[in-house]
Order: C-alpha cells, then structure tokens, then sequence
C-alpha cells in the first residue's frame, strides 16, 4: 500500500490493476455446532497481475489466519469457533478483502444442517425463485411454505408479504393457500375458467340425460371449484373441479339431468362455480322433449277417481246438474278399468238418483240386490251405500230407524266414514246443532279430515256463529275450506273476526285464513284488526307482513281495537300498530313514513331496537327538510342515536345517511373520536361467492388478526392503514386473497376526520399514519423520534414492523451524542460465582442476556466479554455493550481484534462514546465503508482521529475505492494535517479521474494543479498527470489570461516533445502557437484497457469504397490515437475492432469531417489550399487562377524569408 501511495505521489498512475476472482464469492455451509471448522478462499489475478491485500472479519466468531495476502493466486483461510453455536443458531457476517484491485465482501453463514427443505429455501433470494419452483414441483413449494422457517427466506422479510403468509397459512387446504399467496404476491396471475358461453339451451329427452359443458383453463396453479345446481332436476357430476381434472387445460363438466325432477314446462337452472376469489354462473335452459307414453291402468284409474271426488264434493255446495254428469262420466271410465265395480255401479245410481232419474237408479239397485247381499259381510260400505240409496228412492215403514241404527252402530265403533249417511238420514241428528258439533269434534280429534265434515261443519257454523269461541283447529280447517268454496254467511266470518282475536299464538294456517276472510269480506276493518293482533301477540316482525299494519295505520286501526278493550291483556301486551309498523317497516321502504307513526315516536322512539331507528331517522332525513317541524323535533333523539351507535361502532349504507346528516366538527368529544375513526374508516365489502363467512384484516404493522362476519355478500370493515391486508375466510377456515372483491368507503368526511385527529391522535390509524410518515423522513423532529420510541416498545406491534423502526432510530441518532454511564456496583457475595459457573450453553438468549448484564454491573467485565465473544452482541443492550467496551479498552489500551470489532459494532449501533471512538481512531482497520463511517463519526463529535484519516484515505486510493474520498480528504486538509504524500497522492489520483475518466473536479483542484505547476522548476520534473489535466482544463475555458497562456504554451510544448498528441490541443489554438503538423490533421481517439489490441479500419469518403486497415497509437495509459490529413468535403469513417473470445467486436465507430480554423487572418497553409477547392463550385475559372498564382506568390515568398532565417 505504501509503495502505491508513493507512486502516486510522484504522479505515476498504475495501469497494471489485477483482474480478481474470488472463489468462492458467498459462503453458506453447514457446520456441526460445538466442533470448529475452517475455510479457505482462493483469490486469483485472472490478468497475471499480482494481487496484495488484506482480510478483516466482522465477526469475532470468525477468525482471519491469513490476514495479509499476495501473489497471483493467493489464499485467505479463517476459523470458525462453532462452540457454542446452537442446533438452531448461526453465525453470519462478512470477510472484507482490501485489495489493489478493489474491495470484495465475501457474506458467510454458518449454520446446522436444516434439511433438503431448509437447504433449498436459503436458495431463494426472491418471490420469483419461489415461484418458478411451485410452477414445477408444486409439492415441494408447499413442503417449502408450510416449513416453520419459512419467514427466513430473504424476501419474506418484505413486510407485505409477512402479512400475506400470516394471513394464508395453517389452513386446511395447503395448496390453496399456496396459490393465493403466490397470486396476491403478485408473482403469477390467477387461474382463470374460460366458458365458450354463459347461456346453453337444451333439449331433454328420455334417451339422453347427460350434458357437458366444455371449460378452458388459462394459466397455471392450483383449482379448487366447488359446483353446484340451483336446481333438482339437473345434477352436476362433479361436485368440485381440481387443477389435474384438466387435460391440456380443457375440461368436461358433466350434468346429469333427474327426469322424476324436470319440469314438464320449460326451465331453466343455474350451474354455479365458486372457488371464492372466482366465481361464475352458467344457466341452462331446458326444453322437454318426452316420448308419449300411455298411462298404466293404476294410474287412470287413480285420475278418474280423483276427479270424481272433486266433483260429488263440489255437488254438496253448488247443486249443479252439470256436475252430475261430469260425474257419471268420471265413473263410467272408473268402472271400464276397475275390479271393484259394484261400488262404480252404486255411486252411478246416486248420481243418477241426484240427477232426478230415479228409474235408471231403481234399474241399478236392482240389478245389483243379490250382489251386495251376497257380500254384506266383505263389502259393508257398499251394503250401506246400498241401504242408503234405496232409503233415498223410496222409504219403507221402519226402514230408516234401522238404517240409521245400522250407521250409529258402524259411527260408534269407529267408522265416521259414515257420518254423512247419518247426517242425510237422521232427522233427530239433523236437527240438534249442539249434537252434531260433538259428532263433528269427536271425528276431527278422531283424524277425520274429511272435506266433506268441514262442509257440514261450515253450515254448522253459518247456522249457530256462537259455537266457535276461541277458534279451534276443527274451526280453522273448517273455516278455512269454506272460505275457499265459499260456503261462509257475512255473519259467520264477523264472528269469526271478533273471535280470532281471543288467539293467543301466532299460527300460520289461521294467519293465511285471515287473509283469505279478509280478502272475501271485502277489507272488513275487525278482520285486518284480527290479523295486526295476530301479528303482533306472535312477536314476529317479518319485513313480508308490514302492507298489513300500513293498512292498519290508513284505517285508523289504534290499540284499542285491537284488543277490544279485553282486560285479559296487560300494558305488555299493548303493542301498537305504529310500533309494529316499524317493527316491520322494509329497509328500501320508499315514500315519506305516515305522519301519525311520525308523531307517535317522537315520544315512543324507546321502543324501538337500533335497525328500526335507523329507517325511521333515514327516513325523515330523506323526505323532510332541516327546517321542517318534524325534524327540529326528531333532532334531539337522532343526536343520541348516532352517539349511542358510534359508541357500539355500527356502520352501514343505512347509518352512514344518517352519520353524514347529524355529525359535525364541533358535537365530537375524545370519547366520540375514538369511536368515529373506527367508523370513518369502514368499508363495505361486496362478494359474489356464497362460500365465505368471515373476512380477516391483517396489518404488517401489527401482531394477530382482525376477525369480521359477512351478512350473506356483504362486510363492514374498518381498515386503518393501506398495507393492511384483507382475506376472505370460508367455513372451513380456508383463506382467500381479496383481490376480486368490491371494496367502498362509506363515509368521506375530510372535516370530521380532521377534528377526530385533533381529539385522539393517538389513534391506530393516525398512529401508524404518523410512524409512516416519520419512517419516511430524512430529518424527523424531536417529538416524532419520540414517537417511534414508544413504538418500538409497543407489544402490539409486528416484530418486522419494530425491526423496522428501531433500524429508523438508529439511522436519526447516529449522529448524537449519547453520555456514557459509569460502572453500576452491585454489592454482592457469592452470587458472582453462580453467575460464572452456570452452564450458558444450556440457556435461552434471555437468561443469556441477563446474566451478562449482571455480569457487567457487578463489574466481570472479562467474563461478560467472553459471553459476547461466544453468544453475539444481541445478547446485552446496546448500552451495556457499550459499557463493556469501555471497560475493556481502558484495561487493555492495545489493539485486540475482537474488541476493535465489538466496539465498532457498538458505534455502528448508534452509542459515539468519546472512548471508544479513540480507541477505533488509533487501531481500527477493516473495509473502507466501515472506515469512513467511523471517520465521520469521529469528525462530527470532534473525536481526535489519530491516524484514522490517513489510513482511509490511503487504502481508498490503494484500492480504487473513491466513493467518499473527496470527503474523507476534505475533513482531512480541514483538520489541518499535512502529509505532502498523500496530498500530492490525492492530486494524483484526481487528475486521473478528470483525464482519464471524465469525471468533473471542483475549481480548487485546478489551483492547486496549477500552483504545484508554477511552483516546479523546469516542466520535466511536472508530473505528466498533471499536465495533462491542467491543459485539458485550459482547453475548456472560454477565457485564458497572458499567465495561463504562457504556462499553457509550456506545457503543451513539453508535451508534444514527449510525443503526447491530443485533440483538445487544437482547441487552446486560439491561445498559443501550435505545430502546423497538428492543426492541420484531424486526430481519432480511443480509450481502451491495459490489455487492448484495437484494430483499426476506416475509409476517406467521398474517395475509398471499403474499409481498410489501419493502426491505433497507444498515446498515454488506454488513450490510443490516429491522424489523419482530411480536406474540405472529406469525411472519415472508422470502426474500431478489439478480439474478445477468438472473434472480432466493434467497439467504436464514427465518422470525422475537416474542422475549418475559425481564426481566419492567420490561415494556415493547409487552410488556404481548402478554400482554393475547385470541387466546392461557385468560382469563376479566371477567380480561380488568380487565386492559385497569388498562392503560389505567397509561399515561394514565406520559403525564400524562413529560408534566410
């Protein structure tokens, strides 16, 4: 280094730097702990140059054997002290080499072997890489994601992805938590499903009950698509799609369609695919095309049957002669397809018997006599029907007393099948209503559910109202049917609407008999009384039953009626119809709410729940103006409203109206704005999958997670910063990036959030707003870095995240001064000999930690530098550490390696201790960076650098390391030292970069150039650097004095002598006399390498044709040149060529024209011949000749007069 230095103060520039390779550039190996290991580095000049140089480690741990090296192939070998690296511990730093040839850092880790898994993800140094494996072995990418060291990959340290991966993992469906990663990560594009149409048109036949839906896919990555048919009649094979279900990304959907099922008419069903971040709908319309089919004989004669039925059940209350004949009809295809045909031919003659030809009846009764005798035992209802229709044709003496006993007997034992014969037969029975309804209650509770009981029942009622007190269930089926075949009095269902209100449980079969009553009396006022009461005394409060209490409030229905003033009911019973008109109010209700419901909660508002509020408020908010009485009169209670739900954090579309109207600026209290930030930063989220159920938000700022529940496709979410990742979740627990989600702000209230801030800036949102905005800064003030202080000590924040302040405060501190405490004493017996015979290998890190502290209060300075020797820096404060540095430097006032590293590891923390400092100053050495870095710390705490200076400035320039080196020589010169060495070294140096390498240098260099250049006797003793940046420099002012250009004119004299030609030359012209020779030549220049061979080809236009082969003349160092005598109207094209890997590169290539002098009353000889150009035109011959004779005058007059000199 010094010989360098040397040289370079004599102005001679090296042009033999070594080419360097460095094997092996980046050292990860696994070691096994407790044992120790040693490694070797190979560093080879791949130019033959020698190589000298010096090796630092900035770990203690690691120790240089070798630390100075040199040679064309040189080794650097180090040690590494595993003693007390753990099974799960590392060591890492870097090995500095400090070369001529440049500085290298060479990172290393040692670690324990992790496996196949935790090898492979120390190969991944970006998203990408880990991309590109999940691409092709998308087993080994999951087994990589789910390793518990994953987040110690170098691109997890991103704190956008650290949220992501916290968020997606430890669910079940490992690789779908995989691929969201990978795609809210931004390092692969979703999978896509691509439908050649979302709308199919089939037709169904017998012969075919299958379908496919063609699906493509785009992009690669894993699938999970649940499937599914909003209908029963088409049945999806494959109830979930995976990624392998397709071939060469193409798949089949198979549908499968229920015949039982399908409509007879055309349908239409929805095929859903919903994989959460995706979801499509595909419909499927139907067109049934079935083979006729004749029905079975079952099933003809279950149709006639049936109607039949329908139409003797009709005859009992409409008496229509047409359905007689519908009947016989319905009867005479019975009897062609049945086997019982002695009934068919029984009820043919009651139906004839109805229709008034009792002869055709006789006929039959007749015909059939001997039959049903025959069968009276196995056929009795026949035999009775028999009876019953002989009785009706013509009635014998004793007849129908024993008839009717014959039917009392069959009803007592059971049989009410047979209580319409008794009901036509028994007069008695006919005519006591009181006995008939016990008949008729006693088979209804017996099962009978006969529409034929229920028409009786129903004339019944329609005779005798006052046997219906509280509607029973006989009642509600009776009343029910009636109303349908119309068979109730006006009075009957007046009655009955005074008597429902005596029902004290709601029934949806009497609501819908209401309704049917109501409907039929033509909107009877006690009948929509009856139905709110019902409503109301059943406590629901379904949105579907609001028209009734709208049609309550317009009839003026109050309370009172409807309880009809019946004392049974107490006042918690008294629910008004304007309640449960709010109660059951829509939310989308649309005109301005009855001005009597108004009026009635401006004092009953305590009835109602929050939702019910929140439509009456909005309401009045949307169809009243602020000036209206209404709402002066709604406004006390809408204030507390809106206080009470910023206080329990509720926010939708619906409060949001009602937030934006009531809050302002100046009704907030702290108390409030906590609350309301909350609020103004909701969003709503809107989904399309059916499949989620919660939503997750997971800020990298903060630790745990943030948990929300959908309402069907919709969340309210606030979110505080906008890092903050949100997931969806579905029931499984699986997790899905949010990408495709919609996401609104509900409230923008710049003024409210502005005063919200004001009052509770202490706000997560603002909190972190402030951090970010801190983090950002280059110069916070006091106040903020206070603020990231209690940040970093906040244990809600992610560790990344305090990582990432505390990293920030260092950065703001390191130029403070920080006042060094003295030892604690710590007044103890035989506690320190615990302390030092405790096994700390067996420790966590805490216990580790505190133990060396203590040690280092009670003042074991040695023993606790031994534990930061074995265990690393981390496990003491940056304070004790640097506690112990002190300590340690003024028991040994020397250089040890392990304490310069320590005590420049704590200086680089932030703690300037003026001791320390020193002690880095006298002995410190180690990469230029960590050099300058403690150098300007030093000169910003007025530290007596030593040494220091010189050593950086010389290892810099050693190393061709000048990054900071005008710096570094500015603090230098300004602390007054004067090494004239190294001065002129530096001079040295930057005249090269401004010569050779074209970088600009400030005005003070050039004076200091030219003082040196003045101050020399004799320009041969001027370094040639010297002259050469100085006459370059001349070159390109635009004005020189008579001083300047005499130096100048020396210079360049001395320059030319030593056969130093540039092009710049002819721009100081102007100034000085130049050699002919060179201002009539135009020069080419290329700068090239130590090692370059340039080859020149070129041709004159518009003469040469091709190009031909020429030399380059190596002028000064890599500056290689070519002159070339050009006339007016010429241009030289060339193209230089150098030999990389056997073949020819063009490494430059241009063109040259003739430059004219621009000082035209000293025209050169040359010059005067290019004006004379006949090729230019525009000359007249006898001009020309005139021209060449004076010429030729001139000349043979210059030669005759230099001739006699």
């Amino acid at each position: 280094m010094r010989e360098k230095i040397n040289r370079l103060a004599n102005g001679i520039i090296e042009n033999d730097t070594p080419k360097i390779s460095i094997n092996p550039e980046n050292i990860d190996i696994a070691v096994q702990y407790t044992q120790d290991a040693n490694i070797q580095i190979d560093i080879i000049s791949e130019n033959n140059i020698p190589i000298k140089g010096l090796a630092y480690s900035n770990n203690p741990a690691v120790k240089i054997l070798t630390a100075k090296f040199g040679g064309i192939t040189a080794h650097v070998y180090a040690e590494i002290d595993s003693r007390y690296l753990g099974a799960k511990e590392h060591i890492e730093g870097e090995i500095s080499l400090i070369t001529n040839g440049g500085e290298y850092k060479i990172p290393y880790r040692f670690r324990t072997f992790g496996g196949l898994t935790g090898e492979t993800l120390k190969k991944l140094k970006t998203i990408e890489d880990f991309m590109i494996i999940a691409k092709e072995d998308p087993e080994t990418a999951l087994r990589i994601f789910e390793y518990k060291d994953f987040t110690s990959a170098s691109f997890m340290y991103d704190m956008k992805l650290r949220a992501l991966y916290e968020g997606l993992t430890k669910r079940p469906d490992g690789y779908n938590c995989l691929e969201q990663f990978l795609v809210a990560a931004g390092a692969k594009m979703p999978v896509k499903l691509i439908f050649e149409k979302n709308r199919y048109e089939i037709t169904y036949t017998d012969e075919e009950n299958e379908y496919t839906i063609p699906i493509k896919r785009s992009g690669w990555g894993y699938l999970n698509i649940k499937v599914s048919s909003d209908s029963g009649f088409i049945k999806v094979k494959d109830k979930v799609i995976k990624d392998s279900d397709f071939d060469f990304n193409k798949y089949d959907c198979m549908l499968e369609f229920v015949a039982s099922k399908l409509p007879r008419s055309n349908s239409s069903a929805v095929i859903s695919f919903d994989s959460v971040d995706s979801y499509y709908e595909v419909v499927i319309d139907v067109k049934r095309k079935i083979a006729e089919k004749r029905p079975g004989k079952a099933l003809m004669y279950k149709k006639h049957l049936l109607n039949y039925i329908k139409y003797r059940l009709r005859y009992e209350y409409e008496q229509n002669e047409r359905l007689i004949t519908m009947m016989l009809d319905e009867l005479d295809k019975i009897y062609l397809i049945t086997d019982n045909r002695l009934r068919i031919k029984l009820l043919k003659a009651e139906a004839l018997y109805l229709k008034g030809e009792e002869y055709l009846a006789r006929a039959v009764l007749l015909e059939e006599k001997d039959n049903v005798r025959a069968h009276k035992i196995d056929q009795h209802y026949e035999y009775i029907l028999f009876e019953y229709i002989s009785l009706m044709l013509e009635e014998m003496a004793g007849q129908r007393e024993f008839f009717v006993k014959q039917v009392r007997g069959l009803i007592k034992d059971g049989l009410y099948e047979y209580l319409p014969f008794l009901i036509n037969t028994d007069t008695a029975f006919k005519n006591s209503s009181a006995l008939m309804y016990e008949m008729f209650k006693e088979a209804f509770e017996a099962g009978v559910r006969s529409p034929f009981l229920y028409i009786h029942y129903c004339r019944l009622l329609n005779k005798n109202p006052d046997f219906m007190h509280e509607p029973s269930k006989l009642d509600l089926a009776a009343l029910d049917f009636g109303s349908d075949a119309r068979l109730l009095s006006e009075r009957l269902i007046s009655e009955t609407a005074l008597k429902m209100k005596k029902i004290k449980k709601f029934d949806k079969r009497t609501f819908i008999l209401l309704k049917k009553l109501y409907i039929q009396s033509g909107a009877d006022k006690e009948l929509l009384s009856a139905i709110c009461r019902l409503i109301i005394k059943s406590g629901i409060r379904d949105k579907s039953l609001h028209k009734w209490f709208e049609l309550a409030v317009k009839e003026d229905i109050g309370n009172k009626q409807l309880l009809n003033d019946t004392a049974a009911y107490t006042q918690d019973d008294d629910n008004s119809v304007f309640e449960y008109f709010m109660h059951t109010v829509p939310y989308d209700y649309a005109d301005l709410i009855n001005e009597k419901v108004l009026t009635y909660f401006i004092t009953h508002h305590h009835v109602l729940d929050a939702n019910e509020k929140t439509i009456l408020y909005g309401n009045i908010i949307k169809f009243t103006k602020k000036s209206d009485i209404l709402y002066i009169k709604y406004l006390p209670q809408m204030k507390n409203f809106v206080f009470e739900q910023v206080s329990q954090l509720r926010i939708n579309e619906r409060l949001a109206v009602i937030y934006k109207d009531i809050i302002k600026p100046n009704m907030i209290d702290k108390r409030m704005a906590k609350s309301l930030i909350t609020i103004l930063s909701a969003y709503r989220i809107e989904i399309q999958s059916r499949l989620v159920k919660t939503a997750a938000v997971i800020y990298p700022e903060l630790k745990g997670e943030h948990v929300y529940t959908f309402d069907k496709i919709h969340a309210y979410v606030p979110v505080f910063s906008d890092r903050a990742g949100i997931f969806l979740q579905d029931a499984q627990g699986n997790r899905y990036n949010s990408l495709n989600i919609k996401k609104q702000s509900l409230l923008d209230m710049p003024e409210v959030k502005k005063e919200c801030e004001r009052l509770y800036p202490e706000h997560l949102l603002f909190e972190l707003a402030q951090i970010w905005k801190t983090l950002d800064k280059t110069d916070p003030e006091q106040q903020e870095t206070a603020l990231l202080q209690e940040a970093g000590k906040d244990a809600n924040f992610s560790d990344l995240f305090k990582s990432r302040i505390l990293s920030k405060l260092l950065e703001f501190y390191r130029e403070d001064s920080k006042k060094p405490s003295g030892p604690d004493i710590w007044v103890i017996e035989d506690n320190y000999k615990f302390l030092l015979d405790i096994n700390k290998k067996d420790l966590n890190e805490s216990d580790r930690s505190m133990i060396c502290e203590t040690l280092i209060n009670i003042g074991y300075a040695k023993e606790a530098y031994d534990m930061v020797m074995n265990y690393g820096y981390d496990i003491v404060t940056r304070y004790n550490l640097a506690k112990l540095c002190k300590i340690m430097i003024l028991d040994n006032a020397f250089a040890n390696e392990g304490l310069l590293r320590t005590s420049f590891h704590v200086v680089m923390e932030g703690y300037n201790d003026m001791a320390i400092l020193e002690y880095l100053c006298k002995y410190f050495n180690g990469s230029t960076d960590d050099m300058f870095s403690l150098f300007e710390i030093s000169v910003s705490e007025h530290i007596n650098t030593y040494d220091l200076d010189e050593r950086l400035i010389a290892q810099m320039m050693f190393t061709g390391n000048g990054t900071h080196l005008d710096q570094a020589f500015a603090w230098y010169v300004s602390r007054r030292k004067g090494n004239d060495v190294l001065i002129r070294a530096y001079f040295t140096v930057k005249s090269a970069d401004y010569f050779l390498n074209g970088k600009e240098l400030p005005k003070k260099v050039f004076e200091y150039l030219e003082n040196a250049i003045s101050s020399t006797h004799g320009t041969n003793e001027i370094p040639v650097i010297y002259k050469l940046a100085t006459t370059k420099y001349y070159s390109e002012l635009t004005y020189m004095g008579s001083e300047r250009q005499a130096a100048a004119s020396d210079i360049i004299n001395s320059l030319i002598d030593k056969g130093l030609i540039f092009p710049y030359y002819k721009k100081l012209a102007k100034w000085i006399r130049l050699p002919q020779d060179i201002k009539d030549k135009e020069i080419l220049i290329y700068y090239g390498n130590r090692f370059s061979l340039p080859k020149l080809k070129s041709r004159i236009l518009p003469g040469d044709g091709e190009f031909k082969s020429d030399d380059l003349r190596r002028m000064y160092m890599d500056i290689f040149i070519k002159e070339k005598l050009l006339f007016s109207g010429d241009i030289w094209e060339y193209k230089v060529y150098e030999e990389e890997d056997g073949k020819e590169i063009i490494k430059d290539s241009g063109s040259i024209r003739h430059e004219t002098e621009t000082d035209d009353n000293l025209p050169s000889r040359f010059e005067r011949l290019n004006k004379l150009d006949p090729s230019s035109g525009g000359m007249p011959d006898y001009v020309l000749k005139e021209k060449f004779e004076d010429y030729i005058v001139k000349d043979e007059i210059s030669r005759n007069l230099f001739g006699l000199m």
